[in-house]
């Protein structure tokens, strides 16, 4: 199922509307703050259409109009920009009980969509259209203040990434992304190399050269496909140094 005009052509075209009660109570459980209320709750059953996208699916593309907010009940959907020279950088990731504040943006601004969204797993989402999304605003407190905790949020996430991408050493970014980063039954990391140089905005020589420094400092060892941390406290503190580095102390 190709999804690329999900997010940006009427929902209608390709899905039934409506949710079903099981659906229902899936979004109540991972949106408690808007399925708490039974009025907005019927309102969202009645105007929402359940879809399931796979694992790396397009969700919409830069420059398209979006014309439904999409309300993750399950899954990862990663939004990020694409630079003239194929360079990706991830904003930030939606997951459950998330939404996209560029989408939110871009049905109340009438304007296109600014960035890529695709799938990082497989997903559930309720997609809510842009007419609802602005009508409601004026006529629910708990949806105006969904929508305005979403832009905040996801501004400061945003102002994050532009931080760390203008101020921060490569080696301190890279092992903070490690970091965050839950291992594998296995005890290992799987990932490429290329896919953490798109989900931090550089190169995929850039991100092996990092890693391999990190390698001969027996922080990590290194497989295809694979990263395992043998010195997580090292790995820390190399976060730690690199920010007093970046940020020394006046008069030091």
């Amino acid at each position: 199922m190709q999804l690329a005009s999900l997010m940006d052509s009427p929902a209608s075209q390709y899905f039934s509307p409506m949710l079903t009660l099981d659906q229902t109570d899936a979004l109540k459980n991972a949106f408690p703050q808007l399925g708490n209320d039974e009025s907005l709750l019927k309102l969202l059953r009645a105007n929402c259409t359940h879809v399931t996208p796979k694992a790396g699916e397009t969700l919409c593309l830069e420059g398209h109009r979006s014309s439904a907010l999409p309300l993750v009940i399950s899954g990862v959907v990663r939004v990020f920009k694409i630079s003239e020279s194929g360079r990706e950088i991830t904003l930030y990731h939606i997951v459950d009980g998330q939404s996209c504040v560029l989408t939110a943006a871009s049905i109340l601004s009438e304007g296109p969509f600014p960035a890529e969204a695709e799938t990082d797993s497989d997903t559930r989402i309720a997609l809510l259209p842009a007419a609802s999304v602005t009508e409601w605003i004026s006529r629910s407190p708990i949806w105006q203040r969904f929508i305005f905790q979403l832009v905040a949020q996801r501004m400061a996430e945003v102002i994050t990434v532009v931080e760390e991408v203008a101020f921060q050493r490569m080696d301190r970014r890279i092992a903070n992304f490690l970091m965050l980063r839950k291992p594998s039954d296995d005890g290992a990391i799987h990932i490429t190399h290329q896919a953490i140089a798109a989900e931090i905005g550089t190169a995929r020589e850039v991100v092996t050269r990092v890693l391999r420094d990190l390698e001969r400092k027996n922080i990590l060892e290194l497989s295809r496909g694979h990263i395992h941390i043998t010195n997580p406290t090292g790995l820390e503190q190399l976060s730690y140094t690199s920010r007093a580095q970046e940020y020394p102390v006046q008069g030091a």
